[in-house]
């Protein structure tokens, strides 16, 4: 049988108490949720790939989309949106984040509207989103030609591209989590945690360098930059791969 689970907590920034029902989600997992949504939030507790998990952890259980909605204070459309992010593949869903707030995330209606296009075209844009840090509406616009013509997905690319005032370049390299156990650890981590890693194997990659940001998920890594940084290092694309998988073999073996 079905057990519902009230949750009563109080919402030290607004004063309020909230009391609810929910399905699925202890009592730290709907407050991280709460606090992670909606337009007015500056501090989140979560990225978007990890609300999604958890309304549709809330759905698995019994929950309806439109109660999982009234509940965060959220449109049906909002919370299908976050839901969307499920349905990409595992190697990009990481790279959404809240507004795309470095430039190496892209935000996570942006990353939905990637799911209208075929699978194998995904990975693809996301990647082309980051090297030409692709504004949202560009990629509406991308989708758009891909759908409604027999375009190429690089063609399609490049008629948007052409349709700019100029064009800004960045270099995009994508790299992968070597190590089984490591992609495990990495899993039981939160964003905000893996953010922390990335963020000192990069300055001891590069030192402080403004103009190279990156991202790591659970099985790959983004690094984008204004420079080809595995030439700039004098390294080969796998040789600058194996040094970050190095970095991170130290980092996860002092937690």
């Amino acid at each position: 049988m079905m057990m519902l689970q009230v949750i009563s907590f109080e919402m030290a920034s607004v004063g309020t108490t909230c009391s609810v029902m929910i399905e699925g989600l202890t009592r730290r997992q709907f407050q991280d949720l709460v606090l992670s949504v909606g337009t007015h939030r500056t501090e989140r507790r979560l990225s978007p790939l990890e609300v999604a998990q958890l309304i549709q952890t809330a759905v698995n259980t019994g929950m309806t989309r439109s109660e999982c909605a009234d509940i965060l204070d959220l449109g049906t459309t909002q919370v299908s949106t976050f839901l969307k992010l499920l349905k990409l593949p595992r190697s990009i869903r990481y790279l959404a984040d809240w507004g795309g707030k470095t430039n190496a995330s892209i935000s996570f209606s942006t990353m939905a509207e990637l799911t209208r296009l075929a699978p194998s075209d995904q990975i693809e844009a996301a990647e082309a989103i980051l090297k030409y840090r692709l504004k949202w509406k560009e990629v509406v616009q991308l989708v758009q030609i891909k759908i409604r013509s027999s375009s190429t997905l690089i063609e399609a690319i490049n008629t948007v591209l052409r349709l700019r005032p100029r064009i800004i370049k960045q270099y995009l390299f994508l790299g992968a989590v070597y190590k089984g156990d490591q992609q495990k650890r990495l899993g039981l981590l939160s964003a905000s945690q893996r953010s922390v890693i990335f963020d000192s194997i990069l300055l001891q990659l590069v030192g402080r360098r403004s103009n190279i940001v990156g991202n790591l998920g659970t099985e790959n890594f983004t690094i984008v930059s204004t420079i080809d940084l595995a030439e700039s290092l004098g390294q080969q694309p796998d040789e600058l791969e194996q040094q970050v998988n190095g970095y991170l073999g130290e980092a996860l073996g002092t937690l």
